[in-house]
């Protein structure tokens, strides 16, 4: 790999670190807040982002449903 190759592969590294993060963040959040909307925010955003509908919900470990209503796939 050429070193142009590697600094874009820790890029790549990089966002998907910050994004688990922010979900991590958000869904310790939103556990001791109850709150709903963010939670929504962070499931429509990582669909906007081209995470499949199984992937989010195991991401912020909702059901495959609750996702679904959310997204308007239900």
């Amino acid at each position: 790999m050429t070193q142009e190759e590697i600094e874009q592969l820790d890029v790549i590294k990089k966002e998907r670190w910050d994004r688990y993060s922010e979900i991590t963040s958000a869904r310790e959040y939103g556990r001791e807040e109850g709150d709903f909307q963010r939670l929504s925010q962070i499931v429509v955003n990582l669909s906007m982002n081209g995470f499949e509908v199984n992937a989010i919900a195991d991401l912020v470990e909702e059901p495959l449903h609750a996702v679904k209503k959310i997204l308007g796939c239900e």
